[in-house]
């Protein structure tokens, strides 16, 4: 029991498997219940921090409260295009320096956006055009791509990826 959050599970990574030792790093996981989904908190320390640390942390869970989420999260278009660019830098880390050259025209930007979909354009330096259909709330995003005067239209790709992950 938590002093305001109330029940919750606690689940202490003190000692390994068959208990007779103890790690050298410990881990305290607390899984706290909220009507909007579950909170999760975990602290990390030493065997030397576990008297400090570790019960500091445990009386700071005492003071926490999960509060209702305010309204639903949605990417922004600018959320999606920022999102997509570190996605492509990912995939090819020579594509940052390739777009800053400007010998060749890259640019990300929004094809279309409602309340269902944000669309990304990405115009690769090759002259393929890459379109990230977005889902503004799940971010989980489907990729197509066109070549102007080789391909007769945008051809599914099997990339998919969630764009949640791509924010920093």
């Amino acid at each position: 029991m938590l002093d305001l959050a109330g029940r919750c599970i606690r689940i202490d990574a003190s000692a390994e498997k068959g208990g007779m030792t103890m790690p050298d790093l410990l881990q305290m996981v607390y899984i706290i219940p909220a009507a909007d989904g579950c909170r999760v908190a975990t602290a990390h320390y030493s065997i030397e921090s576990a008297e400090g640390f570790g019960r500091r942390f445990h009386y700071m869970m005492d003071t926490f409260s999960a509060i209702a989420s305010q309204g639903e999260k949605r990417l922004t278009d600018e959320q999606a295009v920022s999102a997509i660019r570190n996605y492509c830098y990912i995939n090819n880390p020579d594509l940052k320096s390739t777009a800053n050259a400007g010998e060749y025209p890259t640019y990300w930007e929004i094809s279309s956006s409602d309340e269902n979909e944000i669309v990304v354009l990405f115009r690769s330096y090759t002259g393929a055009q890459v379109r990230y259909y977005i889902d503004p709330v799940s971010g989980d995003t489907y990729v197509t791509e066109s070549v102007p005067g080789i391909t007769s239209g945008e051809v599914r790709t099997d990339e998919s990826l969630n764009v949640w992950d791509y924010l920093f």
